[in-house]
């Protein structure tokens, strides 16, 4: 139970944080658009695709070090616990100077390459101060991020996030609608704010967990599988960051077209992000089920993880994709150095989006089990296939062939992982899988197709509101009745969950 309402907690906590920095960022993107134009914010974005292709330097060492930490946490073994930190602040200290010496060197070398006519100081300084915090992070913040990880306690990080990012958007957005700011104003902001999260995290890991020493002796073989994870985050990062970096160097439309794609783009991180929020959430309380060794236990846990997934997916995105269109029209209006308006780029991401998320509880499972080894071979094929389908997929089709091939590669993870965790992990089969995911599948497709019908005639942001409202409520209660008629078994003690967990909230908030 206790596992439970952590997991509640970590899962409301980064919703918050997720609607927030991204309802704020919106706001603060369509004033950088309005004042300094599609190129910079391109350039931004770029900047922030940069920072995640370069993290694979980290080479996946803060899952290895969490999967490490899980059984000392449970066995309340201090000395372990230390030993392991200190193994991670001598790595992570290695890995902040190797990713700072990398952003120097990608800082001159892509304002050679770039196609824009921003200036190349405007470029240096975006980029650099980019760097910075990201460096300072995993140099110094990184051991105590991961040491709250290892309790279940990720809410106490992203509460701190909250503060910080609401400050330093409310900052950016008062300084360009006041006209005060230039364009690497706003970036300084955003660094200042980082390296305060980064401070305020510091400060509350050494008040909290006095038993940290830092004199312990490192036990680095108990840290294993980073190299296998390290593909993980090869993968990963070119997933998420080599379709906008291409865009900006190899299309015509340089950082303007790179613009549009994070526009459409923002608009689905942050429906993705709501969805990590909550998808993410369990994974920790996951391992420690795993490390309990109760396989039967621990399927049924995580049946019902997935059909949470599942739903909760189900619901955003029926919503994204009938209102995607009419929020990019009201959100671009009056701006005409590019065409914001593209229904292929909102079909691709919204294709996307729903691969994405569904294999996401299942890898989840590989990696809180240990199975590294089985992920590093899933992830080299997908890796491969990304890289061959964006290039190929560019010659040919340009911005829609990269798509593409992102598309390919989220299908095959998908496919792959999911596979592997139902018939070879717990040796159960597909089929319960598909029992979970056909409902929702054929009620969403259903939902989609209707209300498409009702939000073409969507002009300003209070009918954008109010409808999607209204729309939300009624796929939220079709999407409910679907499962309790189909999947009741399992809806059920999701339900009491929910139930225990708000009915006890208050006494834990006494406590």
């Amino acid at each position: 139970m206790q596992k439970s309402k952590t997991t509640m907690l970590n899962a409301i906590s980064a919703l918050m944080l997720t609607m927030i920095n991204g309802v704020l960022g919106l706001v603060v993107t369509r004033l950088v658009l309005s004042t300094f134009g599609s190129e910079f914010n391109g350039l931004n974005s770029v900047a922030t695709q940069l920072i995640n292709m370069m993290l694979i330097v980290e080479g996946g060492f803060t899952i290895a070090t969490n999967v490490a930490l899980l059984k000392p946490y449970v066995n309340r073994d201090f000395e372990e616990i230390n030993r392991i930190i200190v193994a991670t602040s001598n790595i992570f200290k290695k890995i902040g100077l190797v990713f700072f010496c990398v952003g120097i060197i990608v800082t001159i070398f892509y304002g050679f390459l770039v196609k824009t006519t921003l200036n190349d100081t405007i470029i240096f300084l975006v980029l650099i101060m980019t760097f910075l915090p990201a460096a300072i992070n995993l140099y110094y913040t990184m051991k105590y991020r991961i040491l709250i990880q290892a309790e279940q306690k990720e809410y106490i990080i992203s509460l701190i996030t909250v503060l910080t990012i609401t400050a330093g958007h409310i900052i950016n957005i008062s300084l360009i609608y006041g006209n005060f700011s230039a364009m690497w104003g706003v970036r300084l902001v955003v660094m200042i704010c980082s390296l305060v999260n980064s401070t305020l995290i510091v400060i509350y890991c050494k008040k909290k967990y006095k038993f940290l020493d830092f004199s312990a002796k490192p036990n680095y073989s108990s840290i294993k599988g980073t190299k296998d994870v390290f593909i993980q985050k090869i993968t990963g990062a070119i997933y998420s960051t080599l379709p906008i970096i291409f865009i900006s160097l190899a299309s015509a439309g340089g950082t303007a077209l790179a613009s549009v794609y994070a526009v459409y783009n923002s608009v689905f991180l942050l429906v993705k992000s709501m969805l990590y929020a909550i998808t993410n959430a369990p994974r920790l309380g996951m391992g420690q089920t795993i490390v309990e060794n109760d396989d039967e236990k621990t399927y049924k846990i995580f049946i019902q993880y997935e059909l949470v997934s599942i739903i909760i997916l189900f619901l955003f995105m029926i919503s994204a994709s009938t209102l995607i269109m009419p929020f990019i029209s009201i959100y671009t209006k009056n701006i005409y150095d590019v065409n914001y308006v593209d229904y292929n780029i909102a079909a691709f991401l919204i294709a996307i989006t729903l691969l994405e998320i569904l294999h996401i509880p299942s890898g989840h499972i590989i990696n809180m089990s240990g199975n590294f080894k089985i992920s590093k071979k899933f992830q080299i094929i997908a890796c491969i296939l990304l890289i061959v389908s964006i290039v190929f997929g560019s010659i040919m089709k340009g911005i829609y062939g990269i798509l593409f091939g992102v598309f390919l590669t989220a299908l095959f993870l998908a496919i792959i992982e999911i596979y592997y965790t139902h018939c070879v992990y717990f040796k159960k089969g597909i089929m319960n899988y598909w029992k979970l995911l056909w409902p929702n599948l054929f009620i969403g497709i259903c939902l989609s197709i209707l209300e498409l019908k009702f939000t073409k005639g969507i002009n300003n942001y209070i009918q954008f509101l109010v409808n999607g409202t209204l729309l939300t409520s009624i796929n939220f209660l079709l999407i409910i009745i679907t499962n309790f008629i189909f999947n009741r078994s399992i809806i059920n003690p999701i339900i009491l969950r929910i139930i225990s967990f708000f009915g006890n909230f208050p006494k834990k908030i006494r406590t």
